[in-house]
């Protein structure tokens, strides 16, 4: 394809995708002295060149959408992953291309949607007070019989667990106080920010997305909605911790 720059009719649909391969998960831009250029193709999910017998096979394996060349039916490959489906597309190879477009889509629009949210000016205030700890030792911990996440991570999410965990026990009563004493200094309105964390999460858990995710995307929507530096993004993960211990973030699993 060689160095062609990105067009601007393709940002949606770049975006849609994180900017990479939902197949191969390969970088669909590169930036080459100073300029975006092309590593993708956008292709039509249901191709408007099949025969008769194979369209047929495709629409009684999924119905498509009823306008084929809007962006509905479009979706940015890498150029490999874009070549191989054109040259001689097959049922299951549709079927996984629109279970794809139909997540990134549900995905971009629920970032779309959460990207519209603020977050109160107190919240950076405890960020900076994660950020600029000097000595974890000194801190308050919490009681491991006052761990709540037992009831709310699924077993096979071991990692995350684990990792929720070491941040609820060490930092959640050092963040409780912060919080607490930003309510009486400066009249702070803790109860809503743990609404507008609940409100992302409850957005965020109607597109079917992994507890990791929902954790990372929340930690990173704190991140860009306050505006914080690189050296702040741990921070903006134990505050989501310490949502998740507070019943703002995922709900107990039923038995």
């Amino acid at each position: 394809m060689g160095d062609v720059p990105v067009e601007f009719s393709d940002l949606p649909l770049l975006s849609e995708v994180g900017n990479k391969c939902p197949i191969c998960h390969l970088p669909l831009v590169r930036t080459i002295k100073g300029r975006s250029v092309k590593k993708y193709k956008i292709v039509k999910v249901f191709p408007d060149d099949l025969d008769a017998t194979t369209s047929d096979e495709f629409v009684a394996a999924r119905k498509p959408v009823k306008k084929l060349d809007s962006n509905d039916n479009k979706l940015a490959l890498c150029e490999e992953c874009a070549e191989s489906y054109e040259l001689q597309p097959e049922v299951d190879e549709y079927i996984e291309l629109s279970g794809l477009k139909e997540q990134s889509s549900k995905s971009y629009a629920m970032q779309q949607e959460i990207a519209k949210l603020g977050l109160e000016e107190e919240m950076i205030e405890v960020i900076e007070a994660l950020a600029d700890l000097k000595n974890i030792d000194k801190i308050e911990k919490l009681s491991m019989d006052a761990l709540k996440l037992d009831e709310k991570i699924l077993p096979e999410n071991a990692i995350l667990k684990h990792s929720l965990t070491e941040n609820v026990l060490t930092y959640y009563k050092f963040i409780e106080n912060i919080f607490s004493q930003i309510e009486v200094d400066v009249n702070g309105n803790f109860g809503l920010i743990a609404n507008q964390i609940s409100v992302t999460y409850k957005k965020m858990e109607k597109t079917d997305r992994s507890q990791d995710e929902i954790v990372n995307d929340i930690a990173m929507w704190i991140h860009e909605t306050t505006n914080m530096g690189s050296r702040h993004l741990l921070a903006c993960h134990i505050i989501v911790a310490f949502f998740v211990q507070n019943c703002e973030v995922f709900y107990a699993i039923s038995k």
